[in-house]
């Protein structure tokens, strides 16, 4: 695993915040539809966990409590540059991969359920059922979970594109979202809050929000919630 980076101050506006070695596992095996092979080694495990999406509402003051929280926090695709503290990036697009991985920092970790990512960038493979559809929200939640995680809060989780299409503006290289996109997140994320309901206890922090599925509270609100 590669050393952690120190940490640094995160900056203060919008116009600011806008400026791995790979890990083997076992064969995969189908397991509940979601999961498939084998469970990440002791070390690797966690309880709680936040997920920085990349919705428009995400803003450097919540990434900056996050930062401060302690808590392990998974940056979402691009997210990674509004809290560079981030334990671990997680993207589930090849070419979101070819497009950054030039630019990635050295001290999270890299993770991706795309199997050609896996073998092209030596990124750490999440090994999870893709036949279906998903988005890299969505496999944000599974992963942490898979991680162990059982209380997670997530944050830039817009589910929306009322009010833009992420916090960083859109994307120059990549596809950027439509409605039609919106509308396929809206049920994979019930999906998700269906298959995990009982066992992980998901709060939905963003600012703004159009899903319903999840239960909502302020950052600092859930934070406390779950770290007592």
């Amino acid at each position: 695993m590669l050393g952690r980076q120190r940490r640094k101050s995160l900056p203060t506006s919008g116009d600011a915040l806008r400026g791995a070695v790979g890990t083997t596992f076992k064969p995969l095996q189908k397991c509940r539809g979601f999961f498939i092979g084998s469970m990440p080694s002791g070390e690797q495990r966690m309880h709680t966990a936040i997920i920085c999406a990349s919705g428009p509402s995400l803003t450097p003051v919540d990434c900056q409590i996050a930062a401060r929280s302690g808590l392990p926090v998974i940056a979402v695709n691009s997210s990674w540059r509004a809290i560079p503290e981030c334990t671990h990036i997680y993207a589930g697009d090849l070419r979101w991969w070819d497009v950054n991985i030039p630019a990635l920092p050295d001290g999270p970790e890299r993770w991706s359920c795309n199997r050609r990512a896996h073998t092209r960038y030596g990124v750490n493979l999440f090994p999870t059922d893709t036949s279906g559809t998903f988005n890299s929200g969505q496999r944000a939640i599974l992963f942490a979970h898979w991680l162990g995680a059982v209380r997670i809060i997530l944050l830039g989780f817009d589910c929306s594109i009322s009010n833009g299409s992420h916090w960083h503006g859109d994307h120059t290289a990549l596809d950027n979202p439509t409605a039609a996109n919106v509308k396929r997140w809206h049920g994979e994320f019930a999906r998700v809050a269906t298959q995990l309901r009982g066992s992980v206890q998901i709060i939905n922090s963003s600012r703004q929000t159009a899903l319903n599925c999840f239960r909502c509270l302020p950052l600092e609100a859930a934070i406390s919630e779950v770290t007592c």
